[in-house]
């Protein structure tokens, strides 16, 4: 694999997961839209036994850290079905390896192996 072949495919996966975000924040939408009702009651529940300023962070880090899972766990799914594996350690040279550094050296951030030639 060369640089050029690289970079297009990094911006390629990058491309997917921001389609994937974008839809993500639609669906979240449109859910809040549907279940906003028990949403709001949750959250009234939650204050009204924990205290407002205390009520408030649990009920947002409970319904924001599901989503951020669901996010992410879909994010992760498209990386390894899309995206570039190290010849070496078989890790993700597009998402989690600081894909600016490998196009820069030429090698995974997480082995230090040569990650493409360099024609």
């Amino acid at each position: 694999m060369s640089r050029a072949q690289y970079q297009k495919a990094a911006k390629r996966i990058y491309w997917i997961v921001s389609i994937w975000t974008v839809v993500f924040a639609s669906g979240a939408a449109w859910l809040v839209e549907v279940f906003g009702a028990s949403i709001g009651a949750y959250g009234r529940f939650i204050r009204g036994h924990l205290g407002e300023p205390l009520g408030g962070a649990a009920s947002g880090l409970t319904l924001g850290a599901a989503a951020f899972l669901v996010w992410l766990g879909v994010a992760l799914v498209l990386d390894r079905r899309f995206g570039l594996r190290c010849p070496h350690c078989h890790r993700s040279l597009t998402v989690r390896a600081l894909p600016h550094r490998v196009f820069q050296t030429g090698h995974c951030a997480l082995c230090h192996g040569r990650a493409f030639d360099e024609a």
